[in-house]
């Protein structure tokens, strides 16, 4: 009965073979697993309130707004 209680339910995402690369390469590089990289960005964008379907105007402006977000 202990056991189950552990037990974590994993699921799957559906991807595009070129995003599938990107991750490859990044889990290679960062010594990542698959789900730990994706969990790990979603973290990313959702502490950072990055929303990635707006592009972004400028490097520096991102910047700007993320350290705003930071110092409030």
């Amino acid at each position: 009965m202990e056991r189950n209680k552990n037990k974590v339910t994993l699921t799957t995402i559906g991807i595009d073979q070129p995003t599938n690369r990107i991750i490859d390469k990044l889990c290679k590089r960062y010594d990542l697993k698959k789900g730990e990289i994706v969990r790990l960005a979603f973290g990313y964008m959702d502490k950072a309130c990055i929303n990635p379907s707006e592009p972004p105007v400028s490097a520096k402006s991102e910047l700007a707004k993320i350290n705003k977000r930071q110092d409030d």
